[in-house]
């Protein structure tokens, strides 16, 4: 084996498309705050319509993204029927981040008080649940209501020097629970006292659900205390009180009254770094700010973000919840407005009173009913949680450096195998490969994001960063795939690095190719989009008119110019730009007006304004200066286009123009001028969304037409016609299976007559190494490693851990002692022979294997059938007539087995939908794995179907015999479009149906390869097993060997085929024998590591001179001829490996060795199946071979 140091090449391909995860969405909660790691990872507490209080959180390395835990059933008041979960509150310790936890049980009507205090915030802990302390009610100073109804509980905590931080923590109860009023009472806690209830006097007559609170302290204080807002005699009232007089505990401490502005709806505070609280009003007028400081009684608010809605949003005027928060260098103010649109605004921390630092108010999302933020720890931005409408419950994250935002679902652990989460990504395939083009399996692969992304990783998820990378193994094919979820047209970008070689991957690549087509409104009237059942329809509405049309194909023009300066690798940092072309305008922009849209350039521009009526606008475009002029709302583009998703139809005019060193864009919206910079990728892109927003062109349609979407109606066609064909040949065999011993016995006299003569010895050699033509043979396979043509591939090799199957009986009535007595025999013949196996099978490993890619084909045949020769024509005739005989017993049942339904998560629900109904088979799976790609690779090669929806199809997946399906195959057929139909200068002939479905299954061969590699691995690792597994391996089997069947065609096929086909079958015998499930066979340790593996290697070697003999009889040679032998030449070296795969007779090292050679063999050996299949596309014959000389 050679020792030489692998170099990695990395190869990769991006799609926008839509992508599944097997997960349940957690949808509405009751109630819900959010908290952080020290790695600024979410822990999401909520309430759930159960009554259950959960934490779910955020878990890098896990298959959801997110674990979910109950807390509240470990109280002593759980149990069935008992206590619901009413509210909760958390607070966490601004030094070591360990969080303390109150949460109301309600049982019978009463309520109970559970506090749990200093919990880290390690995950380790929280797999168990949380320690409660049951605080009950034990005031000296009142009795219990009854019953005892808690209405708020309100905790802080602060900072200590060492250990844990102090807590704080008031409740409000009903103290007259009967009373229609139901009046409040307001206690302090100490957790640690022999009293722990301790009243804190709320003022007369305040009534449940008339007051806001929240805690906080002042300069001075040596406590915390609470601010509450509530109305007395009918005017408003905004108060602080501390806790307790430290030097008098049994007095009430006095309280300070603030000036209170008009219209106070909603009040939060937050924490300095010095432990004061800053506290934050909304009121008509706009955000208020009490310093932090004294807070001495009258003391008077700052108006900090006046209240200047543009349309009706932006401002926090009648917000019905605030929440504020002071992280590191940032201060961020979130509210919830009479709209439920969700606001925020943000300042430099300890800049809080100065109303010019405050970042402009703007909507982030509406029609919200509830939300949670925090200020990420690691980097300065907002990560918020919010339920929009009743239903859906996002988290939102916004980029630190381009404010650009993104979404996504909290995902949780199915409870369903069917329970399917479908959204759109922009989804990447790497492959890793070595210097022959051999995919380079367990690849360490490092990955850096040019921006703060989300991504799930080879089905993990995990997040990425410009800051860091992310360590990786490519899986046992070499490939990874990274989806990134997406509600946008722009994604992160990737730097890849294995080794040293790096590959930068941008995802929106081919999102700008596609969109730089449009060059007039003409173009955009003929885009047709394609939906998944292949009906398609216009991209702009047909009420849209074609001078609107015009001026979108205009505006983006000129934005792809613009995305042309910017950096590839998406970065939005400061920067010059090169300055626009001499003949293209620096000033443009789109007007609207009742009836239509006006697109406008330079001095036109200024002109158009002013006649529109857009003073503001008009006086800042015109403006000389770069700063920013005082009626211009300045504001980062992540924000603006948030904004601009719900407010699209109020926009009547937008202007980009170009400054010294920017492009920037205004909008004009509700009286406002909106001004941003147009300085990344990501920034242009939202406002190409916006831009087909005003032709009524929304995320959903732009996806169809710049994404990606399987055309299902095509794929289940192929589907079908290979699955027919597999089940005739499947029946085929078992009727045929009593003249199978003696078809064997003609066959080994053919195998030889070839061995033993000396044809195969005068072949001549061309030079070219096997290494060599399988380096050349990617850049056939143009599409092998797009996304799309991999989704079946990653989610089968993903969902066989969960797959089901029903048990099929027909097993268990075979005469189970004839079988005994046939391994015994096996066992026999294999010892008899096990000597000179072993010396063949070394000898072959090291001189052939071993050294492969070195070699050039005829090299490694005529080495091959020198160590072979005789030992093929000796012992392992005996051999394969046994195994035939032990298969005799159980191959009734083999067309029950491909029938076995087969539940597999996405797989099997996503099939249900596109037929209709049908329940997923194992047999429909593997067909589904050659149809996927099959159908897209073929199509892209041809520019046409492999199986059109005509008649011929149709007779072809309804034929019902295997002779029959055949006939039809050699008939012409008009509806058969030539494989040169991209290439019309040359001579186009309609293909036979022998050859479209030959070729088509030659294609999907290295999809086929790549399941039977990562499915290998995962049966030998113990992962899958079962029912399920077998019978999976028993029609993957089928599909390995389908370009073999269809060598059938054109009937009747000639020798050399008959004799592969009869080794074949012989070949079905041991899959059937190794996956029947029976105890005694399956788990029988002679057949296991024995007679099973020793029976794969005698019959790769054995398949092997059919493969060699068919190919020197030629009289005429194809290049598909020469790339085909070395893909059946390679598969057998890599088969003869197999009895050196036990570890407990070959030991860790050769056993891992072989598996790994055997596995590189199986993937080159599809892939170079495949290139045959591509070099088939009407390919002249030549004599002689380039092979021979």
């Amino acid at each position: 084996m050679s020792s030489a140091k692998r170099t990695i090449e990395i190869q990769a391909d991006s799609e926008l498309m839509k992508n599944q995860k097997h997960a349940a969405i957690m949808g509405r909660q009751q109630d819900f705050q959010s908290l952080q790691t020290r790695d600024g990872d979410a822990i999401f507490f909520s309430i759930g319509t159960d009554g259950i209080f959960y934490v779910t959180r955020e878990a890098r390395a896990s298959s959801n993204g997110w674990s979910r835990k109950d807390l509240s059933s470990s109280t002593s008041d759980s149990g069935a029927g008992a206590a619901k979960a009413k509210s909760f509150t958390v607070s966490q310790d601004p030094r070591s981040l360990s969080i303390n936890i109150a949460c109301v049980m309600t049982k019978e009507g009463n309520d109970t008080l559970y506090l749990s205090q200093g919990n880290s915030i390690d995950s380790d802990q929280w797999a168990t649940g949380v320690v409660w302390q049951s605080v009950p009610f034990d005031a000296t100073s009142d009795s219990a209501p009854s019953p005892f109804l808690i209405s708020d509980v309100y905790m802080l905590t602060q900072k200590a020097d060492q250990g844990l931080g102090d807590l704080t923590m008031f409740v409000d109860i009903v103290e007259t629970p009967k009373n229609q009023f139901k009046l409040l009472q307001r206690y302090y806690i100490e957790p640690e006292s022999q009293t722990k209830w301790i009243r804190h006097s709320l003022p007369n007559d305040i009534e449940q659900g008339s007051i806001s609170s929240c805690l906080g302290r002042r300069e001075g204080d040596d406590v915390d205390g609470i601010y509450t807002l509530g109305k007395i005699g009918g005017s408003q009232s905004l108060m602080f009180k501390p806790k307790k007089d430290p030097w008098s505990p049994h007095i009430e401490p006095p309280s300070a009254r603030f000036n209170c502005p008009s219209g106070v709806t909603a009040l939060s505070s937050c924490l300095t770094k010095d432990g004061l609280s800053n506290l934050f009003v909304a009121a008509d007028d706009g955000l208020f700010l009490f310093e932090a400081g004294p807070q001495k009684s009258d003391v008077e608010p700052t108006l900090i973000v006046p209240s200047s809605p543009a349309g009706k949003t932006n401002t926090f005027s009648g917000a019905t919840c605030l929440r504020t928060s002071t992280i590191g260098t940032s201060t961020a103010v979130w509210g919830l407005n009479e709209q439920l649109d969700l606001i925020y605004t943000t300042c430099l921390a300890g800049e809080e009173p100065k109303p010019d630092q405050w970042s402009p108010p703007m909507r982030i999302s509406s029609g919200v009913a509830q939300f949670a933020f925090y200020l990420n720890i690691q980097v300065p931005a907002n990560v918020v949680f919010a339920l929009i409408g009743d239903k859906k419950l996002l988290q939102l994250n916004q980029d630190p450096s381009s404010g650009d935002w993104t979404q996504r679902s909290i995902t949780l652990p199915a409870t369903e195998l069917n329970e399917i989460f479908e959204v759109n990504t922009f989804t990447t395939h790497i492959k890793c490969t070595d210097q022959n083009g051999t995919p380079a399996a367990h690849s360490t692969i490092f990955l850096r994001a040019k921006q703060e992304t989300q991504a799930t990783v080879n089905g993990l998820y995990y997040k990425l960063s410009p800051d860091s990378q992310l360590e990786i193994e490519a899986d046992i094919t070499g490939t990874l795939t990274i989806i990134q979820e997406t509600h946008s047209l722009s994604a992160a970008t990737i730097q890849i690095t294995s080794g040293d070689q790096t590959l930068t991957i941008d995802p929106n690549s081919k999102i700008s190719e596609r969109l730089s087509t449009v060059k007039s409104g003409s173009d955009l009237s003929k885009v047709r989009v394609t939906d998944s059942k292949g009906h398609t329809s216009p991209l702009v509405p047909s009420d849209v008119s074609q001078n609107d049309q015009e001026v979108v194909a205009k505006s983006l023009s000129r934005l792809l110019e613009i995305q042309s300066t910017l950096p590839d690798e998406g970065s939005d940092k400061t920067f010059a730009l090169a300055a626009p072309p001499q003949d293209k305008p620096a000033l443009w922009g789109v007007l609207s007006d009742s009836h239509q849209l006006h697109f406008v350039e330079d001095s036109d521009a200024l002109c158009n304004m002013s006649a529109a009526s857009s003073p503001a606008l008009y006086s800042l475009m015109s403006s000389a200066s770069l700063s920013t002029p005082a009626d211009a709302i300045f504001t980062v583009a992540g924000d603006l286009f948030c904004f601009l998703k719900d407010a699209w139809e109020d926009v009547k005019e937008f202007v980009v123009r170009k400054t010294s060193e920017f492009w920037e864009i205004l909008v004009f919206i509700g009286g406002k001028v909106y001004k941003a910079l147009l300085n990344s990728v990501s920034a242009v892109y939202s406002a190409i969304e916006f831009l087909f927003n005003k032709i009524k062109v929304f995320f959903e349609k732009l996806v169809a037409w710049l994404g990606f979407m399987f055309n299902w109606g095509d794929i289940l066609r192929s589907h079908r016609v290979a699955k027919n064909m597999i089940k005739l040949y499947a029946g085929r065999a078992v009727d045929k299976i009593d003249d199978l011993r003696k078809n064997v016995q003609t066959g080994f006299e053919d195998l030889r007559s070839f061995i033993n003569g000396n044809s195969w010895q005068s072949l001549q050699d061309g030079g070219e190494t096997i290494g060599q033509q399988q380096k050349g043979n990617t850049s056939r396979l143009s599409g092998a490693d797009s996304p799309q043509s991999n989704w079946i591939v990653y989610h089968t090799n993903n969902g066989l851990t969960s797959a089901e199957s029903e048990p099929r009986g027909a097993f268990y009535a075979m005469n189970k002692g004839a079988a005994q007595s046939l391994l015994e025999i096996l066992e026999d013949a294999f010892n008899e022979e096990k000597e000179n196996l072993n010396e063949a099978m070394e000898a072959l490993r090291e001189r052939v294997i071993y050294r492969i890619h070195d070699m050039s084909p005829i090299q490694a045949i005529q080495e091959c059938l020198k160590i072979l020769g005789t030992f093929l024509v000796g012992a392992t005739e005996i051999i394969v007539l046994k195994l035939l005989d032990l298969v005799k017993l159980f191959v009734s049942a083999l067309l029950d087995l491909l029938d076995a339904p087969l539940n597999i998560p996405i797989i099997s629900p996503i099939y249900k939908w596109i037929t209709d109904g049908d329940q997923l088979s194992c047999l429909d799976l593997v067909c589904l794995v050659t149809a996927i790609p099959g159908t897209l690779i073929y199509k892209l090669a041809t520019n046409s179907v492999p199986f059109p929806d005509d008649p011929f199809t149709q007779s072809l997946i309804d034929a019902s015999t295997f002779s029959e399906f055949s006939a039809l195959l050699l008939e012409p057929h008009s509806s058969m479009v030539s494989f040169a139909a991209n290439a019309p200068d040359q001579a186009a002939e309609a293909p036979s149906g022998a050859k479209r479905l030959t070729t088509y299954l030659k294609v999907s061969a290295i999809w086929v390869g790549a399941v039977s590699v990562g499915f290998a691995a995962l049966k030998r690792e113990g992962e899958i097993s079962g029912q399920a597994v077998n019978y999976f391996a028993v029609a993957l089997w089928f599909a390995e060997k389908a370009p073999g069947i269809s060598a059938n065609f054109p009937w009747p096929p000639g020798k050399w085929v008959i004799v592969g086909d009869i080794m074949m079958m012989v070949g079905l015998c041991k899959v059937l024998a190794d996956n029947i499930g029976f105890p005694f066979i399956e788990r029988n340790p002679v057949w296991k590591d024995f007679i099973s593996p020793g029976a794969g290697t005698i019959l790769s070697a054995v398949a092997l001179v059919p493969a060699i003999a068919g190919y020197a009889e030629k009289k005429k040679y194809k290049l598909s001829d020469h790339v085909g032998l070395t893909g059946s030449l390679v598969s057998c070296c890599g088969g003869m490996l197999s009895m050196f795969t036990p570890v407990k007779l070959w030991g860790p090292q050769i056993s891992a060795a072989a598996i790994a050679i055997s596995a590189g063999c199986s993937l080159t050996s599809s892939g170079m199946t495949a290139g045959s299949g591509v070099c088939a596309i009407n390919e002249a014959e030549v004599q002689p071979s380039p092979l021979m000389g």
